[in-house]
């Protein structure tokens, strides 16, 4: 098949795509990343750095308004959150929550890489103690 053709014939496709599924010719969702600057709404993340098979059309599911173009990732992030902003404003909140904390105990010297891992349950305690004594079963006596 002639290149040219084909070029052509996927951009119909996409064209078909677009129109079918969020009401957009592929002409405006170019425009729609050209205004936002070729690059993600959210992230901002250059289009040039992207496959162009992760830069996706955002909608609202409910109604399907495009609200934007988005990178795979951010695409997702909005999408597991199910375009809840309350839950994506909790996940701020979450991590607002955590770098305030770890910069407050640097400051007071008190952070350390594995202050992150939990403290073992009583459970793996005694698995351990009981580890322990199989592997010293003199120790016992």
């Amino acid at each position: 098949e002639n290149p040219v053709n084909r070029a052509r014939n996927d951009r119909h496709v996409k064209d078909h795509h677009y129109r079918s599924n969020y009401g957009i010719t592929i002409e405006e969702k170019e425009g729609m990343i050209s205004l936002q600057g070729n690059k993600c709404k959210i992230c901002e993340t250059s289009f040039d750095e992207i496959d162009g098979r992760k830069i996706h059309v955002d909608h609202d599911h409910k109604d399907m308004a495009v609200r934007g173009i988005l990178c795979h990732n951010c695409n997702q992030i909005i999408g597991q959150a199910d375009d809840d902003i309350t839950v994506l404003l909790r996940a701020v909140e979450y991590l607002r929550d955590f770098n305030s904390a770890r910069l407050e105990a640097k400051r007071e010297g008190v952070w350390e890489p594995w202050d992150r891992i939990p403290p073992p349950s009583s459970r793996q305690i005694k698995l351990a103690q009981k580890r322990e004594k199989m592997a010293n079963p003199e120790s016992v006596l």
